[in-house]
């Protein structure tokens, strides 16, 4: 396990709101997209049941993510992975929104929800760390 750099004090701010920006993500990610299921299921001549698995196979990958997650955040950093999944999940957006093939909407679902997965993870350990530090200059 690397030991992780300090963060510098002007930065502290910055991180700590950006931090708590990204902790909604998960709610965005669902929230945005459920209105548009029935226009995909018409629009992609597929049945509502197939548009419906695109949001289970989010949550299923998101929650299995959060299983392992932790420990590969601990050896890789929070921030460059959690950078890299933002990346990720923009692009996966993108594909998203252009793709007419519901499997690969699947695959896109399931990217969306392991890339969530490592951002929230990510961003709850930095809050969990910086409270502490807080805590500990304040005693």
């Amino acid at each position: 396990m690397t030991a992780s750099k300090p963060l510098k004090e002007h930065n502290k701010g910055i991180s700590t709101v950006l931090a708590f920006a990204l902790l909604p993500l998960s709610g965005f990610a669902t929230d945005i997209y459920i209105p548009s299921l029935p226009t995909m299921a018409t629009t992609m001549q597929v049945s509502s049941l197939q548009v419906q698995l695109t949001l289970s196979l989010f949550l299923i990958s998101y929650g299995i993510s959060q299983l392992f997650i932790g420990s590969v955040l601990d050896s890789f950093g929070r921030y460059k992975l959690s950078l890299i999944c933002l990346l990720v999940f923009a692009a996966a957006s993108i594909v998203i929104a252009n793709a007419h093939n519901i499997y690969l909407i699947y695959l896109m679902r399931i990217i969306h929800g392991f890339t969530v997965g490592t951002i929230i993870v990510g961003k709850r350990a930095f809050l969990l760390i910086f409270l502490k530090a807080i805590n500990l200059n304040t005693t």
